[in-house]
């Protein structure tokens, strides 16, 4: 029991002491970064580039590098300009979809319908076959050529399927 009381002041001695020694060194931290290329490879780096190198850029960052006002206010112009701009976009692409889906179902209509149409022509086809097998010698002649003309339209109404 003892170790563990030991322990836990010890943990809070390191808080109290290290977190605002941190805190306080925050504001002084910076870094500079490097980037450079070599042999048509771009990388960065905390060191000047070496001599066999193009170096890029060079920026120093510091952690008190808050934006200005005015930055503050350009950034959130831009950010409420493409909000309204991806409402837009939102709004185009849902009535494009629904015009799309409103295509979509008339093509569905009018397959239906030649479908049908199709059925029906060779439902009469069936029946003329009927018609001229059971025709009288007489009217055979008749019956076979009201068949090839039901035929010839059935061909019609289902050659777009």
């Amino acid at each position: 029991m003892r170790i563990f009381y030991f322990q836990t002041n010890a943990i809070k001695t390191i808080q109290y002491v290290c977190l605002p020694l941190t805190l306080f060194l925050h504001n002084f931290a910076f870094a500079d970064v490097y980037q450079c290329e070599q042999n048509g490879h771009i990388h960065y780096s905390q060191t000047a580039c070496a001599a066999n190198q193009k170096q890029l850029t060079h920026t120093t960052i510091t952690a008190d590098d808050t934006p200005s006002k005015e930055t503050q206010q350009a950034a959130k112009n831009r950010y409420q300009r493409e909000k309204s701009e991806l409402k837009k976009l939102e709004q185009q692409r849902i009535k494009e979809q629904e015009k799309q889906e409103k295509t979509a179902a008339k093509q569905i209509a009018k397959s239906k319908q030649q479908k049908a149409a199709c059925d029906k022509a060779q439902l009469q086809v069936k029946w003329a076959k009927e018609d001229a097998k059971s025709a009288a010698q007489k009217s055979e002649a008749k019956a076979k050529l009201k068949m090839q003309h039901v035929k010839e339209k059935a061909a019609l109404s289902c050659q777009s399927n």
